[in-house]
């Protein structure tokens, strides 16, 4: 009886050795595999994970580069500014900031939403998206059109610029699960306050759980907030605004690309070093609203000319 007992003891030692390595390469069983996509402390994907992770697609299949450039026009009837601008002043003469904000330039004491001239449209956001959802564009990192540092500051009681853009990363491929795999570009952003009192900004991105964190941060005079683990969204940008001063608010724009620009205040804007020969939408966004969520086209070598109207509501 005893010998049968070892015996059998012997028998299921490789069985249960077996049983073991087998445990211990499962998931959830010690080291889960690659930490590609790891989120740091700041809320920032590491390298591999991208803020709006998407599974599939391919990069889009450009054959050359362009420039696109054109003019934003009003349609129809401007806005009531007028009406806007009083709502503004009236805010502001019955703060106790008043004397400090009444020494900001004629634009930083009115609204900031419409800047028209001549029918051109300030502020104006034109950028790039890919048709197919998962596909993405290529960056040569060569042809830098971005800056290294953005700043978005406050002198007064009015944030400048009113409209800006952001490119925190890049995507470089997909991993061997479909995610995107990101390249940070290093870029900074800071919100500056140059003002001699006191701002608060609060920014926010939405709901999505793609979104960049939002935060409510007090901001002391000739100090700055840098704001990390920004994610890019084809959907919204970061909206900011000082909860001191109500009437302020301002956007950032923020893109896995660097295929974007911001009218000027003739209403023009350009993009150097676009992709061109291959099926794209150009998005154009003003003030809340998206005037064109997305046209279908192939840009060619050299220079593109798009123009497009926004109808005032």
């Amino acid at each position: 009886m005893k010998r049968t007992q070892w015996w059998t003891r012997l028998t299921l030692l490789p069985v249960l050795a077996l049983l073991l390595a087998v445990v211990a390469g499962c998931p959830g069983g010690g080291d889960t595999g690659s930490s590609s996509g790891a989120t740091k402390k700041d809320g920032a994907k590491a390298e591999g994970g991208s803020g709006e992770s998407k599974k599939g697609g391919a990069e889009v299949a450009s054959t050359g580069w362009g420039t696109l450039k054109g003019v934003v026009s009003l349609e129809g009837m401007p806005p009531n500014m007028e009406q806007e601008d009083k709502q503004v002043k009236d805010l502001m003469n019955k703060h106790k900031d008043k004397s400090e904000c009444e020494k900001g330039s004629d634009s930083e004491k009115t609204q900031q939403s419409w800047r028209i001239k001549n029918g051109k449209v300030e502020n104006v956001v034109v950028f790039l998206k890919p048709v197919k959802k998962g596909d993405y564009f290529k960056v040569d990192p060569t042809k830098k059109t971005w800056k290294d540092e953005v700043v978005i500051d406050q002198p007064h009681c009015a944030y400048l610029p009113h409209v800006t853009l952001l490119f925190p990363y890049y995507i470089s491929g997909k991993d061997a699960s479909g995610k995107d795999v990101t390249k940070p570009t290093g870029q900074k952003f800071l919100v500056k306050n140059s003002a001699s009192f006191v701002h608060n900004t609060k920014y926010a991105q939405g709901d999505s759980p793609d979104a960049t964190e939002g935060k409510n941060t007090a901001i002391n005079s000739k100090d700055a907030l840098e704001v990390t683990g920004v994610k890019a969204l084809y959907s919204q940008p970061i909206k900011l605004e000082c909860t001191i001063h109500t009437w302020m608010n301002g956007y950032a724009w923020a893109l896995d690309h660097p295929y974007a620009a911001v009218t000027d205040s003739d209403g023009a804007y350009e993009i150097k070093n676009v992709p061109a020969g291959a099926d794209l939408q150009i998005v154009v966004w003003h003030e809340g609203k998206f005037v064109n969520k997305g046209e279908t086209t192939k840009l060619k070598d050299g220079e593109n000319v798009k123009d497009f109207t926004i109808k005032a509501q």
